[in-house]
C-alpha cells in the first residue's frame, strides 16, 4: 500500500521522515509551494536548499506532485492512478472536495497541531500560548466536510513549558508526528483503529484576527507581553517603537529567547536600564514589573555597531 502526503516545511519533513523510516512507499509528495508560491520565487529557495521538505523529497528520490489545485482532476486522478491506500494532509491551506476525500482507498488523514477539539483552526501553536494553556499535542483525524472536525484517529499530548514560543512547538509536535505515522498507517491499515466522533461541547475555535505587534509597556502586564512574545515567534516578530527617523518610525526587534523579569519599578512605561554591549533595554510593564531585553536589534537589520548607537540614543 503506497501514501501520498501533501503539506509544508517541518511538519511535511515529518511525515516523509515517519513514511521512509517504515519503509512505507510514499506515491507522491504535494508541497504548499506548488500551488502558493511565485515560481521564479519557489525555484530561488530550492537553488539555495531553503525548503526543507523538498531537500528530502530529492534525498529518497520521491515523485513530486505538480498540479494547480489539491482539487484537481489531475491530483483525483494521480491518487487513482497509483491505488493510494492513505492521503495524508499536514499544513495546507485549501479545503478538500469530498471526491478527493474520497479518492484514497483507505482513508483521508489530517494532522493538526493540538488536542481536537480544542483549538480548530489556523495556528493553534500560537493559541495555546496566548490562552496559558499547559498542554496541547498532535491529532490525526478523518478529513470530513468540515475544517478539524472528523473523527480522531489518534491523539498525543505534550506540555507547554512556560519559555516555550510557538516554533518551540512545533518542533516538539512535528517530532511527535514523525514517530506516530509508522504505527497510524499500520493501524489504519489492519483495520485496528476506531474512529472516534469529537466532542463538540468542548470544541474551540479562535478566527485569525490582526493583533499588533508593538509592544505598549504602559498598556500591558509583563504576563501579557512575555505570552505575547512566545505566541507570535517565529511568524509575527514583537517590536518596541523607540522614536522617528528621517525615514519614519524606528523599532527594535525583540528576540523571545533573549527576555526575562528584573526588578520592580513605578516608573511605568519607562526604560530603566539600557546597555549598549548587550543592546539591552529594560522597561517597565503596567504591573509594575520591569522586563530585561537582550540582544535587541533594529529593524530593518542593520550592523551592529548602529543599532548600538540607536541603543545609546534612548531616553
Amino acid at each position: 500500500m503506497s501514501v501520498v502526503l501533501i503539506g509544508k516545511g517541518k511538519m511535511l519533513s515529518a511525515m516523509i521522515e515517519g513514511c521512509h523510516s517504515a519503509g512505507i512507499k510514499i506515491a507522491g509528495v504535494l508541497r504548499y509551494e506548488q500551488i502558493n508560491t511565485f515560481f521564479l520565487k519557489r525555484k530561488l529557495f530550492e537553488l539555495f536548499s531553503m525548503y526543507p521538505d523538498k531537500i528530502l523529497i530529492d534525498k529518497y528520490k520521491i515523485p513530486e506532485i505538480k498540479v494547480k489545485s489539491v482539487n484537481s482532476k489531475e491530483f483525483k486522478k494521480f491518487l487513482i492512478k497509483h491505488n493510494v491506500g492513505i492521503l495524508f494532509v499536514g499544513t495546507w491551506s485549501e479545503k478538500l472536495k469530498k471526491e478527493i476525500i474520497d479518492a484514497p482507498v483507505l482513508a483521508s488523514i489530517n494532522i493538526h497541531p493540538s488536542l481536537l477539539p480544542k483549538y480548530r483552526g489556523a495556528n493553534p501553536y500560537l493559541e495555546v500560548i496566548m490562552h496559558d494553556e499547559k498542554e496541547t499535542g498532535v491529532t490525526f483525524h478523518l478529513l470530513d466536510a468540515n475544517y478539524d472536525t472528523g473523527k480522531i484517529l489518534a491523539q498525543e499530548k505534550i506540555s507547554i513549558d512556560s519559555s516555550d514560543t510557538s516554533d518551540d512547538l512545533r518542533n516538539k509536535i512535528v517530532y511527535i508526528v514523525q514517530r506516530m505515522m509508522p504505527s497510524v498507517v499500520a493501524d489504519v491499515q489492519n483495520g485496528m483503529i476506531i474512529p472516534i466522533p469529537q466532542n463538540e461541547k468542548k470544541a474551540s475555535y479562535f478566527k485569525s484576527e490582526a493583533r499588533d505587534n508593538i509592544i505598549d509597556f504602559s498598556k500591558q502586564t509583563s504576563v501579557e507581553i512575555l505570552r505575547q512574545v512566545r505566541a507570535f515567534h517565529p511568524w509575527i516578530p514583537c517590536y518596541i517603537e523607540f522614536d522617528r527617523g528621517i525615514f519614519g518610525k524606528r523599532y527594535l526587534k525583540i528576540n523571545p529567547k533573549s527576555i526575562k523579569v528584573d526588578k520592580n519599578s513605578e516608573k511605568i512605561g519607562k526604560i530603566i536600564k539600557k546597555s549598549t554591549r548587550n543592546k539591552s533595554l529594560t522597561i517597565v510593564c503596567k504591573d509594575g514589573v520591569s522586563l530585561k531585553m537582550d540582544d535587541l536589534n533594529l529593524y530593518p537589520i542593520v550592523f551592529s555597531p548602529f543599532t548600538q548607537t540607536f541603543i545609546r540614543k534612548i531616553k
